[in-house]
């Protein structure tokens, strides 16, 4: 734990050095310039010359039949509303009203605006791009905010959260979110959400057919573990014939699902359980839970192929990316991980600070004080549930097989100032891990562990 400490003490030197150095003089005033504020000062730039003083803002509230439009300038002023189908003839009706707007009141740049709610914004920012119109995407927490702060209740119409959505963007309060560009990191993430969906499902069948096994052949664990592994499986897929084969016919009738994945010896112990008379466990539902239990090993058995095709998917992508030789070189944990954090968090050249990673996948430090008070902190949890959940897992998995990782979440749960409950120190490797993630995509480097021991500034002396 030693090694960590001294370098949490160096690196916090080294800030207040850095912090203390950034200081500029104006009128006989130190005045200090911080990181935050310079980001501050770009994204302001960044947000005015994506939304001009003299533009005309469209904001459209989505749906699956029909869009609502409420057009307005930047001061909020009303000029027009209009209705219009869910399809390219009404996209167009809609941009020729605008252009028409747009003359007749001098106006600029046509700034589209939409709530990513479901997934109806897609097609219509596909169509806005393919047509040269730029668009932009207002957080749906703000719009229900907006909506409340304007009428003091949280009413709710069409054009009311149009008028909402208008509102936010003269304001400036928009998201940079865009849908990809290049078909790679499209399939890249949507073949890491397929990967974790069919892992969720995988679970869900796997605990209904333990639980239908425990129910009518408890005794199945003295033989089998876990139910879901091949040699289990197979048996459960072969129930509704365990009665009327012979022994022999059972195994090869169970063998046909997993060729050469299978262990003969436990498929005999498991015909002789099932056929014996006088074992343990609910009998009665014998019959009824026959077909429930192969159902249920169907469903999984599919799904187990789904995943299997998926991770295969999401690794061809992941190679293709030009990043998976440097994520690769951190070997603790899988080239699965690491695809799919770069599936969530799309080109980390895009990112200009670790910090975007944490805060896009809401693993951010939400400030908890007011005057001299002084609360407990905790994360956001404004991100993606996905990137965030694979970060956790990502710091428990370290804690538990990696040594180095191990003593750091050993001096997070132990230290004297502020230790850390299991589940924050899990959080806290996340995060760690993300950083590294992206510094080594980010600047093509591979991974030294002991410069991610003891900090950039540490050289090793070669002997």
């Amino acid at each position: 734990m030693k090694p960590f400490t001294e370098n949490i003490t160096k690196k916090s030197e080294k800030c207040k050095e850095e912090k203390s150095s950034e200081v500029k003089v104006e009128s006989g005033q130190a005045k200090r310039i911080s990181r935050g504020f310079i980001r501050a000062q770009n994204r302001n730039k960044k947000t005015r010359q994506i939304v001009p003083k003299n533009s005309l803002i469209v904001a459209m509230d989505l749906g699956r039949g029909e869009h609502c439009a409420w057009m307005c300038t930047t001061e909020k002023e009303p000029l027009d509303k209009i209705k219009i189908s869910n399809n390219p003839h009404g996209i167009d009706e809609m941009l020729d009203r605008a252009e028409e707007v747009k003359k007749q009141n001098n106006l600029g740049k046509i700034v589209i605006a939409m709530e990513p709610t479901g997934h109806y914004w897609m097609n219509v920012a596909e169509y806005l791009t393919q047509n040269n119109y730029e668009y932009v995407l207002v957080h749906t927490v703000s719009v229900k905010r907006e909506k409340e702060i304007a009428c003091y209740r949280n009413a709710k119409s069409d054009f009311r959260d149009a008028e909402a959505i208008a509102n936010l963007v003269s304001e400036r309060k928009i998201t940079y979110t865009q849908l990809p560009k290049d078909p790679l990191w499209a399939g890249l993430k949507a073949s890491a959400k397929e990967y974790y969906l069919t892992e969720v499902n995988l679970i869900s069948e796997g605990m209904r057919v333990a639980s239908f096994m425990e129910r009518v052949y408890p005794d199945y664990q003295s033989i089998f573990k876990d139910i879901t592994k091949y040699t289990a499986l197979a048996c459960v897929l072969s129930l509704d014939h365990i009665n009327g084969y012979e022994q022999m016919e059972f195994l090869a009738y169970a063998r046909s699902h997993f060729t050469n994945r299978t262990s003969i010896n436990k498929m005999k112990d498991f015909h002789t359980m099932v056929t014996s008379p006088g074992q343990w466990g609910c009998r009665t539902y014998e019959d009824g839970l026959c077909m429930p239990i192969k159902h249920a090993a169907d469903r999984y058995k599919i799904a187990l192929h789904q995943h299997e095709e998926a991770a295969q998917k999401l690794l061809s992508y992941y190679e293709q990316t030009g990043y998976a030789e440097y994520a690769n070189s951190f070997t603790s944990l899988s080239s699965i991980f690491h695809a799919s954090v770069l599936a969530l968090i799309g080109d980390p050249q895009k990112y200009d600070s670790n910090r975007c990673i944490l805060k896009f996948a809401g693993l951010d430090i939400k400030e908890n004080q007011s005057g001299d008070y002084k609360g407990k902190t905790t994360i956001a949890r404004r991100g993606d549930p996905l990137l965030r959940y694979v970060a956790y897992l990502g710091g428990f998995v370290l804690s538990q097989h990696d040594p180095l990782w191990e003593e750091k979440f050993l001096y997070y749960t132990n230290r004297i100032m502020r230790p850390l409950k299991k589940n924050q120190a899990f959080v806290a490797l996340g995060c760690k891990y993300l950083r590294i993630i992206w510094t080594l995509c980010k600047n093509h480097v591979y991974y030294d562990p002991v410069k991610a021991e003891k900090g950039n500034d540490y050289h090793r002396t070669i002997a």
